[in-house]
C-alpha cells in the first residue's frame, strides 16, 4: 500500500468520531380514530411540523406502515394504516418524558387508544 494511501486512512480514521451511546425510539401513530375515521394527510403533516419535530429537534425518519392490533374488547384484529417515527436521541429523563407527552397528545388529538414505543440501545457514530 502506498504512502498517500496510508495517509489518508489515518486522516479518515482520526477524522471519525468515537461512538456515542444514544438510544433509538420507534413510534407507532395508528392512523385510524376510535370512531372509524382516517387521519388525513394534512392533520399527519400538521402534527409532525408543530408537535413531533419539536420534541426531535434534530430529526426522524417516518415509515408508512399498515400495523395489525387486537381489540380485547371486541375481539377482533384490525388493520390500520401506520406511520412510524424512528428518531435517535441521549438518554435522559427530559427527552423521554417529553416523548411520552408527544404520545399522549397524539391519543388525545386522535382518539388513540395506544401509541406504541419501543426504545433501543444504539451506538451512534458521525464520520
Amino acid at each position: 500500500m502506498g504512502k498517500i494511501a496510508v495517509a489518508i486512512m489515518i486522516a479518515f480514521f482520526m477524522s471519525c468520531s468515537p461512538p456515542r451511546k444514544m438510544i433509538e425510539t420507534d413510534l407507532y401513530f395508528g392512523q385510524t380514530t376510535l370512531n372509524g375515521d382516517t387521519l388525513t394527510t394534512k392533520e399527519w403533516n400538521s402534527f409532525v411540523e408543530q408537535h413531533a419535530s419539536r420534541v426531535f429537534a434534530d430529526g426522524s425518519t417516518i415509515i408508512r406502515a399498515i400495523g395489525h392490533w387486537y381489540d380485547t374488547a371486541s375481539r377482533k384484529l384490525f388493520k390500520e394504516p401506520t406511520n412510524i417515527m424512528i428518531a435517535i436521541h441521549p438518554k435522559n429523563k427530559y427527552s423521554s418524558a417529553r416523548i411520552d407527552s408527544l404520545r399522549n397528545l397524539y391519543k388525545v388529538l386522535y382518539h388513540q387508544q395506544s401509541v406504541l414505543r419501543v426504545d433501543k440501545k444504539v451506538n451512534f457514530r458521525l464520520f
